[in-house]
């Protein structure tokens, strides 16, 4: 590890720090932060507003947290997940039992919703464009927008201070931006102990899929009915996008309350946008007329069949984008399958393509989970670099395991211990 290329040198220089203290032993715990001024501690409502407000996170998450911390637990929360990827370093202290493990959890929750909400945002933005922006042009721009998918390492000094966090998040899920529980997509490097975390064990999940290439016949039907399967989404993707033009492009004003843009039954065929009159339960393909001076308008990426598309197709480009990764594996796993039939396999074969599937899982993960004795591995410092390390139990790692995993992420570090 060479200090001097961290990007977080200027903060263990001391230049730029943030400190939380999550102490809830009372009721007036109190957020503080290393400033030249003192401040007053801010309520919920303002710490909420600088994690980026509800639209940051979502309604649901936000009262949900609000709900269940405390002001000086929601203050770590919001210091943590407010810069995602350029925080600085966040400092979050309390003594035992003051609910470090479940705010913890908290604003790892916080990090992946706010992030993913990004993604999404960036995914609808080109998914909507209505320009002449090429097929080839638009998959190398969503397959760049996947860049901004989260990208989370979480560390402890031991095995069982990682499982503890992991089992956690695998127990109680996190909460996505409606208020839904949802499991995030995690992968733990190294030995963890219990059913749960092994399944999701890196080792677990590379012998699962080096398994299949013993059956080379079943992988080559695998790897078709993939490919099948991305041929129809790129069918459906084509043929949502034409509607979306089509009523963003059907009327040159916006229109007033009475009035909705649909497209026909038969649009397939007519390519034709309609007019519906709620008022006077009318239809039309005649555009109406613009809205009265004063009087409230709606452009057409208001309509509710516009924005049911537009949901409809961020999930079927999701669901591309997660085929694509998994048929890369297989075509992966395919090159073991057919050394092993030619009866080629070594060990330098073996170990090449043992990487390449160790290093696949890691960069397409969203996190990522191990000891600091483990971060400095090969497959780790192979993969690309995180956004945010989160080190747990920080007051008991010595300080060369702790900068071995923060050489791996950019310029955002959350430290978790004990004052």
């Amino acid at each position: 590890c060479r200090v001097g290329s961290l990007p977080l040198l200027a903060n263990l220089l001391l230049r730029r720090s943030t400190r939380t203290n999550t102490d809830d032993a009372n009721a007036n715990a109190q957020i503080t932060t290393t400033t030249s001024t003192k401040k007053k501690t801010p309520n919920k409502t303002e710490l909420l507003k600088d994690m980026g407000g509800k639209s940051a996170v979502g309604k649901g998450f936000a009262n949900y947290a609000m709900k269940k911390f405390n002001t000086s637990q929601f203050g770590a929360i919001s210091a943590a997940s407010a810069k995602y990827g350029k925080g600085g370093f966040t400092l979050v202290k309390g003594p035992p039992g003051t609910g470090k493990t479940t705010t913890t959890v908290a604003l790892l929750n916080a990090l992946h919703v706010r992030q993913f909400n990004q993604y999404f945002d960036k995914v609808r933005k080109i998914a909507c464009e209505t320009g002449t922006t090429s097929t080839g042009a638009k998959k190398a721009a969503l397959a760049n927008a996947s860049k901004n998918k989260p990208r989370l390492l979480v560390c402890a000094p031991s095995n069982n201070a990682v499982d503890h966090i992991l089992s956690k998040i695998m127990d109680d899920g996190f909460i996505d931006g409606n208020g839904t529980r949802y499991n995030p997509s995690v992968v733990r490097v190294g030995i963890g102990h219990g059913a749960g975390v092994k399944n999701v064990s890196l080792e677990s999940k590379v012998n699962e899929l080096l398994e299949e290439a013993k059956d080379i016949a079943k992988l080559d039907l695998a790897i078709a009915g993939y490919k099948t399967e991305l041929s129809r989404l790129h069918s459906d993707i084509n043929k949502l996008r034409p509607r979306l033009h089509a009523i963003a492009m059907a009327s040159p004003w916006p229109l007033c309350k009475d009035w909705e843009i649909r497209t026909d039954a038969k649009f397939e065929k007519t390519g034709k946008v309609f007019f519906v009159n709620h008022k006077d339960k009318t239809t039309t393909y005649e555009c109406p007329p613009p809205p009265e001076p004063g009087e409230k308008q709606f452009h057409a990426n208001a309509m509710p069949e516009y924005r049911a598309f537009v949901a409809q197709l961020v999930k079927l480009i999701e669901r591309y984008n997660k085929m694509t990764l998994k048929l890369e594996q297989y075509s992966i796993v395919e090159q073991h399958g057919i050394s092993l039939v030619s009866g080629k396999v070594n060990n330098q074969a073996y170990d090449s393509v043992r990487q390449q599937l160790e290093t696949h899982i890691l960069d397409t993960t969203h996190i990522v989970m191990t000891t600091l004795g483990t971060a400095g591995n090969q497959a780790l410092e192979s993969t690309s670099k995180f956004e945010v390390v989160v080190v747990d139990e920080a007051a008991q790692s010595v300080e060369p395991a702790t900068l071995a995993a923060l050489q791996l992420g950019s310029s955002h570090a959350i430290l978790v211990g004990d004052p």
